[in-house]
């Protein structure tokens, strides 16, 4: 059982059958290395203290060894000066012929130094100057070399009453904690004897703010200082004026925003002083571009309209959705257009026949005054002769409906011809201008009522049509 590793022989003795030669081979037992694991004891340790004795465990030891022969050794990189944070210890070394040994290292955690202070509860008389909030250490201390920077800070306020002083930006560094003990207080006292003051000056505001912030008034002080007929100084509540803010935001420049002080016991304000806010609204960077969806219309394939939509315009401006659009009306083709309701409607007695690109320049005004001016391109499509309506019955009575035939959308075309015969072949109508419809009469003298035959002829695209006239009369 407490054999150290090697091999031992196993030995046969003895043995008798009269049936069978006996012959006896002995063996050998082999005694293997046990496996043993050295785990390292982590620590925990204060910053700036010592460094706790360093210690490991032996987990697998056998036959009542309590330790290997040969020890690891244990070391850190930890000291008393070391920061914050955690460092390694590292086990090297230890052997043992018994055993077959795996290391396992740990680590020292350095943990923050507690400094205790105590602060010295002060005061003040309203309208003076804070004094400076002093401390001292009580327990614990600061190593070497370390300082606190910083200063305490106590609840905002001016009115008479108590205020809570708590740690404010005062550090010694990553490596402490700073706690106060108990809850000093800072009181503001009122005048010891009575006495009125009057408001001689309120200190302006003057703040900054990007176009178009509508949470500005977030940034707006809740207290103004103000200067008294003794000279001292308070710091007062103020109730700003608001109601034109939303003008202002909305357009660059200075404005003043006024302000009623809320007065405190002893104070009085004879002049009925207002506090002031400037307000400095940055300017607006202008639009980036316009553009209209879609930039193509069709014509020819509907009943004339002198005002037809095209499309509707698109302002590219991360900041702001509200803008004017307008023409420059006296540039490129404007004349034959107009803008309404932030869309491009083509708006011209002239349908300029043949015609087929325009050329238009817009410009867009935003709410800070920026503008930029833009030319923008716009294709006019001609619908095919055979999408063009054209009546087959027209009633010349004279009632005034219906009195007249023609193809109003041929004005968009250069080069028409349009031609009216009779079922013998003659020739009764002809008129190279749409805009020009046939009456019903051949030579001044109304036509019988029957059935006419006519001819469109479009030279620019080459494209004719043919069909089917009813001559009524009702």
């Amino acid at each position: 059982m407490s054999s150290g590793v090697g091999t031992y022989p196993i030995t046969l003795t003895g043995g008798f059958d009269p049936n069978y030669d006996i012959s006896l081979e002995d063996g050998v037992l082999e005694v293997t290395k046990a496996s043993l694991t050295i785990t390292v004891d982590d620590k925990d340790k204060v910053y700036g203290s010592e460094n706790p004795s360093l210690t490991f465990t032996y987990v697998g030891l056998v036959n009542g060894d309590t330790k290997v022969v040969t020890e690891p050794s244990i070391t850190t990189t930890a000291t008393v000066s070391s920061g914050v944070g955690t460092y390694p210890i590292i086990l090297t070394g230890g052997s043992d012929a018994n055993y077959d040994i795996t290391l396992v290292s740990g680590i020292i955690t350095v943990q923050k130094r507690v400094l205790v202070i105590q602060v010295d509860n002060l005061e003040k008389y309203v309208g003076e100057e804070d004094p400076t909030l002093t401390f001292a250490i009580i327990s614990d201390s600061l190593l070497e070399g370390d300082v606190i920077l910083g200063n305490l800070a106590r609840e905002t306020g001016e009115a008479i009453g108590v205020y809570f002083i708590n740690i404010g930006s005062l550090s010694a560094g990553d490596n402490y904690e700073l706690r106060i003990e108990g809850q000093p207080n800072f009181r503001i006292n009122a005048f010891e004897e009575p006495k009125t003051l009057s408001i001689f000056e309120v200190i302006p505001i003057y703040l900054e703010t990007e176009w178009g912030n509508e949470n500005v008034v977030l940034d707006f002080p809740l207290n103004v200082m103000v200067k008294l007929s003794d000279n001292s100084l308070i710091n007062l509540k103020v109730k700003w004026d608001l109601t034109n803010l939303d003008e202002y935001i909305f357009k660059r420049g200075q404005y003043k925003i006024l302000g009623t002080i809320e007065l405190e016991e002893g104070i009085i304000n004879t002049e009925g002083v207002l506090a002031q806010l400037f307000l400095e609204v940055l300017p607006k960077d202008p639009p980036v571009q316009i553009r209209l969806n879609p930039n193509e219309f069709k014509v020819g394939n509907e009943s004339y309209e002198k005002i037809q939509m095209i499309g509707e315009f698109t302002v590219i401006d991360p900041i702001d959705d509200v803008h004017i659009i307008s023409l420059n009306r006296a540039e490129l083709d404007n004349k034959y257009f107009q803008i309404q309701g932030g869309a491009l409607y083509w708006n011209s007695e002239d349908p300029i026949p043949g015609k087929t690109s325009f050329q238009i320049s817009v410009n867009v005004l935003d709410r800070d005054g920026n503008e930029i001016n833009e030319m923008i391109s716009i294709n006019r499509i001609f619908a095919g002769l055979d999408e063009i309506e054209v009546k087959n019955t027209f009633t010349p009575n004279g009632d005034g409906i219906n009195d007249d035939w023609g193809v109003i959308e041929l004005r968009y075309y250069e080069k028409v011809k349009i031609l009216v015969f009779e079922k013998s072949g003659k020739e009764v109508f002809e008129t190279e201008d749409p805009n020009v419809f046939w009456d019903g009469t051949y030579k001044g003298k109304s036509l019988a009522i029957g059935t006419y035959f006519w001819i469109i002829e479009i030279g620019e695209t080459g494209e004719v049509r043919k069909g089917m006239l009813n001559l009524l009369r009702k």
